[in-house]
């Protein structure tokens, strides 16, 4: 099978919507010269096999090109998911650090507070990607400055600074996990259940829940724990 891309699916949706008026066009077409040939009386009451036949066919092929389409459209919604997930995982988010906005004023704190808050030696080389989120302005309150994002070049290096995050507790500086739009909103909700026996590793959110771990991979599992 051919690599999905959203460019690639819009294009067959785009053929099918063609096919499909085309096919409607030369039926009213083909309908109304059979009714023009028949006398008034006969009408209602008579349309031809074959254009019924051929209508029917042509409704089958178009319900099993959907069909087919958006089996295709849930294998790449799912693709696109794994490899959001996947990269996530060499990032993380920093919450607290204020003031400067530009890029390279920004490895300074955060190597201070790796080596000096969490004792782990990590150097820019080990940083691939450093910015914040969102855009300047937004947070007007100086309190909750935007998260830095931070993307590490080795997946190790990264988990090694998470599992340091508890020698952050007391302190102004928070680390959290870089979700996917649908984990982040499973979170949320779980926070809202859970409280504190709720967290995120590896991308993924876990609650604990009769003395167990349980893994929350969507909103039923969630729901199943009501």
């Amino acid at each position: 099978m051919s690599k999905l891309s959203l460019q690639s699916v819009n294009t067959r949706i785009d053929k099918l919507a063609d096919t499909f008026q085309s096919a409607m066009a030369e039926f009213k077409t083909q309908l109304t010269a059979k009714r023009m040939s028949m006398e008034n009386k006969q009408v209602v009451d008579f349309v031809s096999d074959d254009l019924v036949k051929n209508f029917e066919d042509f409704q089958l092929s178009m319900t099993e090109a959907m069909s087919a389409l958006k089996s295709d459209v849930q294998k790449l919604n799912s693709d696109n998911r794994s490899f959001r997930l996947k990269r996530n995982l060499k990032c993380l988010l920093v919450h607290g650090i204020g003031k400067s906005e530009a890029k390279v004023d920004l490895y300074e704190p955060l190597l201070s507070i790796f080596k000096n808050k969490l004792n782990i030696e990590i150097s820019m080389n080990d940083l691939d990607i450093v910015y914040r989120l969102g855009k300047k302005g937004e947070r007007r309150d100086k309190k909750f400055p935007r998260p830095i994002l931070v993307e590490f070049c080795s997946r190790w290096k990264r988990d090694l600074v998470f599992k340091n995050k508890k020698h952050l507790k007391g302190s102004k500086i928070m680390l959290t996990e870089l979700l996917t739009d649908d984990n982040l909103i499973l979170f949320k909700q779980a926070k809202e259940k859970f409280g504190k026996s709720c967290w995120t590793y590896g991308g993924l959110v876990y609650a604990e829940f009769e003395g167990q771990r349980k893994l929350l991979r969507n909103k039923s599992d969630l729901q199943n724990l009501w």
